[in-house]
């Protein structure tokens, strides 16, 4: 695996990347040779994405990367193409070539202290979404496919939340999040990647950061598979199995090996769903003018009338049997119109569906999927009076109920462009007959294979308050849990660090510029990353220049941007900690997975951020005191440094003294402890209410009085943010220009913001086909923005009768109008930056958690001034105030 580089380098940096590149080039063969790695050890796990077949291919980065996995060739964030020219690849930055070869891999290294890598990506199922990990970019069939290696726990973050929603109950997000798991260690080995990105194995869409819930149930249920034995279970699932849990030798090989875990049994919870897809076919036992045979199917969570047509052909079914068994007993049966159905008086099913006469694990053989049924029905049909008959009612022929036996095939209800075609749902696979005081239904239900778990029976037992534990060991019997012993990667930092690291990159967001010689005027021969530690061979080689020894080049940055280390001790030491006393876990906040054992550090931090993507609600900012402050994994000076902040620098709390002395904050997308003595805190800034200004011009000033500093003003009609009602007497503390301030309270309405549903009506609707594409403009020959999957849910923005325009996940756009059903949940939307959650319907009731602005929630029932939701499987309340109402 040949890779070349081509930068505009001085000759010596060019010989030293050579250098470089041959040692990329033996270690690719080294690992050829022995096999890959990553999927032995089951931490990574590579994911074929579904890009277009071509040539050449756009993504773009935002972070740290590298080339094939040397952190002395940096990527910046931008945008990049990768093109297949005379058989080799190429990656190009604008018009250079960076890198060339048979395969390239773009390799992450420490992320900025701002934030997390992501490389965003377009997909032809799912449009553009941000992937973690490394991408791998290989020939294949002629064309260029992409891979992505990633953590498996971060592969799960972008699974879960497609394989079901991320509004779920969070025990059957936990459920789904196991299953999902050892579906994919099963499936590590060899090739050049394990699994696909679609449902031919598992939807996976990358990263996003608004599926919380999902996000939770992976770290919650972090490095569990379930196995039976010393294997790992084939953890398949399914949206809906329609009542009953078959095993594989049923669905897919007869001739495979029975195991512990093959039970077939009955799943009343998939049934019990009423978001189960159905349809159904109503035999009344007595049929009457207004009590006819009728088809129903499942919409948006009810059943709803359908077609009269589809019953129309199953009644005509019906009679095309009845006519031969009515003729045979003498009566006129010669068309359909000379009987008339009375009533159905029974109806049994018979003849195994497929292979599902095999016996399972237990010996038993239940299975409810049939092919035909045996039917008694009475109907009204004439036949020829006797001279006698005749004699006294003076008619030639006698009208009379009689008794027919036909057998029916289900496969003719079903069958596409049939004359007694009776269900029009072609993705459902099983029909049940089923017999209620009144009638006979033959339902045609199971989406899906229906082995293993039933995600809409999960999703009820979820409901019912059952585990995950539960719930698997119900679909997956004789099985246990497992802890995998894997770890995320260890990220390298953006360059070398040969252990005499003197100085940090500070004062820039994200990266400063290496030249060749101490002025601007000369060419950058590279990038220091915000926070990166290096070497300063020559402080202040100029006025307001350092050399630097960049990769074994002498190279210069300017002063400006680099902390020199002073001679130690360089600050006041830490408080030594008691140890910390058990704390109840935070309500809001999903806990981070266990880690492995970070290495020994250098002074440079190269542990890898702990896996806690999903950004908890900030209650708090505050100011660094000192000139350096060491942030820490735990609270306490014996956890490991894994970054620092500097003076003045603000930090996100995220709970202030967590520990004695130590603040719990958001620093480079994980928790991490700071020592409360070096920490200056800001105002909490979370709104309870908001407030409408009346006067016409009205001061902001910095304390609650006219003595106090204007800092601002306001016109009527303004609406602010109200963090104290009457914080002191005739003053509203409010939000003014990120921070608090204080406002005369005669002057502002409390009671004038808009009631709760006022102002524009949102509606949502939910995707009713399995894959419906979202596309630029009304036309099917627009470009395809992404692919939603059934049981998604979009905001409508404008009906039409064939598109509607909708948005989602913040992309607005047009989808056929006929595979999306309006919802009849009622949601609400935050228009706050904050929202508390609280255990009850006061300001004084706990705070259960937090929401974000344009968080969508589900509501159980509105208020004037509080709104009760669903949160978190459980009922809490929200200000009214601050949600807008579908």
């Amino acid at each position: 695996m040949g890779v070349s580089l081509n930068t505009p380098l001085s000759k010596a940096l060019k010989r030293t990347l050579f250098l470089l590149v041959v040692a990329v080039l033996v270690l690719g063969v080294i690992a050829a040779q022995f096999g890959h790695t990553e999927a032995a050890d089951k931490s990574v796990v590579r994911i074929r994405l579904s890009i277009d077949t071509t040539t050449s291919f756009s993504f773009s980065l935002n972070g740290n990367y590298s080339i094939n996995g040397n952190p002395d060739i940096s990527l910046a964030s931008g945008s990049y193409t990768v093109r297949l020219e005379s058989g080799t690849l190429r990656l190009y930055s604008g018009s250079s070539v960076i890198a060339s070869g048979s395969s390239i891999k773009i390799t992450e290294l420490m992320p900025p202290a701002s934030g997390m890598n992501l490389a965003s990506i377009r997909t032809t199922r799912y449009g553009t979404n941000n992937y973690r990990g490394d991408i791998e970019f290989r020939i294949s069939s002629g064309a260029i496919t992409a891979i992505n290696h990633i953590y498996l726990e971060y592969y799960l973050y972008g699974v879960v939340p497609h394989e079901m929603s991320n509004s779920w109950p969070i025990e059957a997000l936990k459920a789904q999040a196991v299953t999902a798991r050892t579906y994919a260690v099963r499936y590590m080995g060899s090739g050049t990647f394990d699994l696909n990105d679609t449902s031919s194995n598992q939807v996976y869409k990358g990263f996003n950061p608004a599926h919380d819930n999902a996000i939770r149930a992976v770290n919650e249920t972090a490095k569990t598979v379930l196995k039976c034995g010393n294997e790992l279970v084939p953890t398949y699932y399914a949206a809906s199995n329609g009542g009953f849990v078959s095993i594989p030798q049923h669905v897919w090989s007869a001739s495979s090996a029975i195991r512990p875990y093959h039970v077939t049994m009955l799943d009343p919870y998939d049934t019990r769903n009423t978001w189960s897809m159905q349809e159904v076919l109503i035999f009344p036992k007595a049929i009457t003018s207004s009590n006819r045979i009728a088809y129903q199917y499942m919409s948006s969570g009810s059943m709803v009338a359908g077609s009269s047509t589809l019953s129309g052909n199953a009644e005509r079914y019906f009679k095309i049997l009845a006519l031969p068994a009515a003729a045979s007993k003498g009566y006129i049966a010669a068309v359909t119109d000379d009987i008339e159905i009375q009533g159905i008086n029974r109806m049994v099913a018979h003849t195994y569906a497929g292979n599902h006469g095999i016996p399972d694990y237990t010996g038993t053989n239940s299975s409810l999927f049939f092919r035909f049924a045996d039917v008694t029905m009475t109907v009204l049909a004439y036949r020829y009076a006797t001279p006698q008959e005749e004699l006294e009612t003076g008619s030639a022929l006698i009208r009379e109920p009689v008794t027919v036996d036909f057998t029916i095939s289900f496969d003719k209800l079903k069958e596409s462009g049939g004359l007694y075609r009776a269900f029009e749902n072609s993705s459902l696979r099983a029909v049940v007959v089923e017999e209620t005081a009144t009638s006979w239904h033959i339902y045609n239900r199971r989406y899906g294979h229906g082995v293993g778990m039933s995600q809409r029976g999960a999703q009820t037992q979820a409901r019912e308050g059952r585990t995950y534990q539960q719930i698997l060991g119900f679909y997956y019997p004789n099985t246990g849990f497992e802890t995998l012993n894997i770890s995320p990667p260890i990220l390298q930092p953006p360059e070398s660090d040969t252990g005499t690291s003197n100085a940090t990159i500070v004062n820039c967001t994200n990266y400063v510029n290496v030249r060749s010689s101490p002025s601007t005027a000369y060419p950058a021969i590279g990038r220091a990353f915000a926070g990166a530690r290096i070497t300063v061979t020559q402080p202040h080689a100029t006025q307001e220049w350092h050399k630097i020894d960049f990769g074994g080049i002498d190279a210069y940055i300017f002063a400006y941007y680099i902390q020199l280390d002073a001679p130690e001790p360089t600050q006041t030491p830490e408080p030594t900690q008691a140890p910390e006393p058990t704390q109840a876990p935070e309500p809001t906040q999903a806990p981070e997975p266990t880690q492995a054992p970070e290495p020994t550090q250098t002074s440079a931090p190269t542990s890898t951020p702990a896996p806690m993507p999903s950004k908890p609600a900030i209650v708090q900012s505050g100011t660094v005191s000192v000139g350096t402050l060491n942030v820490r994994s735990g609270p306490g000076t014996s956890h490991a440094v894994i970054g620092r902040v500097f003076a003045d620098a603000q930090v996100e709390i995220v709970q202030p003294n967590a520990v004695s002395g130590w603040h719990k904050i958001w620093h480079s997308s994980q928790e991490a402890f700071v020592s409360s003595d070096y920490i200056k805190l800001n105002d909490d800034l979370t709104p309870e209410t908001k407030g409408v200004i009346t006067a016409s011009v009205l001061n902001v000033r910095s304390g609650a009085g006219t003595s106090f500093l204007a800092v601002g003003s306001l016109k009527k009609g303004d609406s602010v943010d109200i963090i104290t009602l009457n914080a002191a007497p005739k003053w509203h503390k409010i939000v003014f220009g990120g921070s608090a301030a204080y406002v005369h309270a005669d002057y502002v309405n409390t009671g004038s913001v808009p009631a709760p549903g006022t102002g524009s009506s949102v509606i949502y609707a939910a995707v009713n086909a399995s894959a419906v594409n979202l596309r630029q403009s009304p036309s099917t020959g627009s470009k395809i923005l992404k692919t939603l999957s059934r049981g998604e849910v979009v905001q409508i923005l404008e009906s039409g009768t064939t598109w509607h325009k909708v948005k989602h996940g913040g992309i607005e756009g047009y989808m056929f109008a006929q595979y999306i059903t309006p919802s009849s949940t009622l949601y609400g939307t935050v228009n706050a930056s904050v929202l508390n959650v609280r255990s009850s319907a006061s300001t004084s009731a706990s705070i259960l958690g937090r929401l974000v602005k344009d968080e969508t929630v589900e509501i159980t029932q509105t208020g004037s001034t509080w709104h009760k939701i669903r949160y978190q499987s459980s009922t809490a309340y929200v200000y009214a105030s601050y949600i807008k109402l579908s």
